[in-house]
């Protein structure tokens, strides 16, 4: 649904719009409102206080509420919906819009009343004065009932307001201002004929009372002139205790001057006295720094004494740590003796031990070489069991193989034994190394430098214990071996005893074949045994190689010890000279410093103690001059008070009395005033 266009809205509220009528549409109004319509509304003012009202005010105001009703009423909307939410939303504003227009309205009515009200006392006042010109508006006019009963209506039922008749209140209010302002010409000559009467009335009555003041003002003047006559008398008499006054106020003042002299010379005093006693303080306090001083010297003093018996205990102490220090330079001198002697009996057993070393390593080349010619003959050997087994079939090939094993076995057999020996020489001469150690080594317990060497031998000892250990462990594997060895003979032999038995039978010689084969493969895994063990003692033969590598370089290390050693005992024996010399030197450097200060502070002390006999003399002095000067200070302050006293008392008396007389002169001074006026008024 289209919204309705602004002609079509005016159309439909047309009798609003007839209704409303402003001062461009009403020839009446313009002609009312301009000048004489204007001052008449505006001087409708009751004589006791009512409100005035102008139409132009409220005019604007109607118009404008009723535009801003007029503009919320013309919106439209296109669906119910909307029509509905905009009534919702419209509803309080126009709600508000009828209470102020109820507000408006109700204002006018009570302003109507107060100005009927005025306006028939003023119609009463001249009716009184002029009762056949002035026409009476009574209560039973149209406009005056239709404003009452609509004033009724609204203060009994203000939820009316909603369902009132606007244009209906509208157009009797134009009409009861219609008829308002045709009165109000008529209301203007009787204000001012009220307003004359009133001014006659009012002359007359002043009148009488100036006649009245008159009568009074006679007798007052009567009254004046006695008046003056007596403070005439007052001001002769208060004339002369001025005079009186004064002169007690000169000797008041010359008190005061010599008040002031005095206050002056206690101030004087008292500058003394502060003076005197901050001398006093400052001989107070430098008598305490003198003592502070004194005793901090005699601290010094003691702390010196002590000092100095602390070097003599020093001085004391040293010389025995430099007796003690001789005697131990006298003994490390002995041990270096004896560790020489020592060190060349280890020099004597390196060599020793040099040429066990190259017996030993000439015995490891015999065995060598015999090794070598035992390798050879079992090669031999073993060449001819090859020969001699060539002639069994090929399938006996493999017990052929077993036996070349066997025979490797019983060459590492034999290696084994002679290595074995080789090892227990090797035990003997290394068990007599170490207890040649032993005893070379119980000779240097006592001294320090041989710690590296004591490792040594330690870690000597747990190789030893280790070779010991493995020797055990290759006896236990060779006794194993022989047991094996044994075994495997034996197995040859009742193999040898079947083949002769069986006689080579093809259906035996198969059963034989496989038997072979087994102890072969068992044959093979002693074998692979055998060569792990030999190459584990191989590695001991290296590893014992090179102890008896680490055996020399541990002797050249002994060598070199033993000299480094006799080069630290003859730098530490000249430092220790060089130190203790020192230290003489600065105990001696010391000790002629502290004679020095303890001389010193002698001086000091007496110096002090003559300077603190002469302060403590003037010390005394000084408090006898502090006594008598407050003796003296304590004697003004009384004198001072006592005169302050007499001086506030006599103020007191001077001030009461000089009020009084001010007091007196002053209300002289108004009666004379009085009375001139009274005789300037005859």
């Amino acid at each position: 649904m289209a919204s309705l266009s602004h002609p079509d809205s005016r159309r439909k509220y047309s009798w609003w719009w007839d209704s409303h009528i402003s001062p461009k549409n009403s020839k009446w109004l313009q002609e009312n409102l301009t000048g004489k319509g204007d001052i008449c509304l505006c001087k409708m003012a009751a004589p006791k206080g009512a409100i005035a009202w102008g139409y132009t005010g409220i005019n604007g105001y109607m118009d404008a509420k009723v535009k801003q009703m007029i503009k919320l009423i013309e919106e439209d909307a296109d669906s119910f919906a909307r029509r509905a939410e905009m009534y919702y939303k419209k509803r309080p504003e126009l709600m508000k819009l009828v209470e102020e227009f109820y507000r408006a309205y109700r204002a006018l009515a009570e302003r109507y009343d107060h100005a009927t009200g005025a306006l028939r006392q003023a119609q009463r006042t001249m009716a009184e004065a002029f009762p056949n010109q002035v026409p009476f508006l009574t209560d039973d006019s149209p406009a005056a009932l239709v404003l009452k009963l609509n004033l009724i209506h609204l203060r009994c039922h203000p939820q009316s307001v909603h369902s009132l008749n606007l244009m209906s209140c509208k157009r009797m209010l134009w009409d009861s201002l219609h008829r308002i302002s045709m009165q109000s010409n008529g209301m203007e000559l009787l204000l001012r004929s009220l307003i004359l009467y009133q001014a006659k009335r009012s002359y007359c009555n002043r009148n009488l009372a100036l006649k009245e003041s008159l009568a009074r003002l006679e007798a007052e003047k009567e009254a004046g002139r006695v008046q003056h006559q007596q403070s005439l008398e007052r001001l002769s008499n208060l004339e002369a205790e001025v005079s009186r006054a004064q002169e007690d106020s000169k000797g008041l003042n010359e008190r005061a001057e010599k008040i002031s002299d005095l206050e002056s010379k206690l101030v004087q005093a008292e500058e003394d006295a502060r003076r005197i006693n901050e001398r006093a303080e400052k001989a107070e306090r430098e008598v305490e720094t003198l003592k502070q001083a004194v005793a901090s010297l005699t601290e010094e003093k003691e702390a010196a004494a002590r000092q100095y018996q602390q070097c003599l205990e020093t001085i004391a102490s040293l010389e025995l740590k430099i007796s003690c220090a001789e005697e131990e330079a006298q003994r490390l001198n002995g041990e270096i003796d004896n560790g020489v002697a020592k060190l060349k009996g280890a020099e004597e057993q390196c060599l020793l031990l040099e040429r066990t070393n190259h017996s030993l390593q000439f015995e490891l080349e015999s065995l060598a070489q015999k090794l070598g010619a035992q390798c050879e003959e079992l090669t031999e050997k073993q060449k001819e069991l090859g020969r001699l087994w060539t002639s069994i079939q090929e399938e006996r090939l493999r017990f052929m193989e077993a036996e070349t094993t066997f025979q490797s076995l019983q060459h590492l057999h034999s290696q084994s034994q002679e290595e074995l020996r080789s090892l227990a020489t090797e035990l003997q001469s290394k068990g007599q190394i170490l207890k040649d150690m032993e005893t070379h080594n119980q000779g240097l317990q006592d001294e320090d430098e041989i710690l590296s060497l004591r490792e040594t031998i330690t870690k000597l000892e747990m190789e030893v214990e280790l070779r010991v250990d493995q020797r055990n462990a290759l006896q236990q594997e060779i006794y194993c071996l022989k047991e094996e060895l044994n075994d495997l003979n034996k197995n040859y032999r009742a193999m040898l005893d079947q083949v002769e038995g069986v006689d080579l039978k093809p259906e035996c010689f198969g059963l034989s074949v496989k038997e072979l084969q087994e102890e072969n493969s068992n044959l093979k895994e002693i074998c692979q045994r055998g060569k792990s063990e030999n190459v584990a003692l191989l590695e001991k033969l290296e590893i014992m190689e090179k102890l008896l590598e680490k055996n020399a370089l541990l002797e050249n290390s002994l060598s070199d010890l033993s000299a480094e050693l006799e080069g630290l005992r003859e730098k530490t024996k000249t430092n220790h000279l060089e130190k203790l010399s020192e230290k003489n030197m600065l105990m001696e450097n010391s000790l002629s410093d502290a004679n020095a200060e303890l001389e010193g502070l002698r001086t000091r002390l007496e110096d002090l103690e003559r300077r603190y006999t002469e302060l403590e003399e003037k010390y005394f002095g000084l408090e006898k001059e502090k006594e008598s000067t407050l003796c003296k200070v304590e004697e003004l302050q009384v004198s001072l008070e006592a005169e302050k006293l007499e001086q506030a008392n006599f103020a007191q008396l001077s001030e009461t009395r000089l009020a009084g007389m001010k007091s007196e002169i002053h209300l002289l001074q108004v009666e004379g005033a009085g009375s001139k006026e009274f005789l300037s008024v005859d």
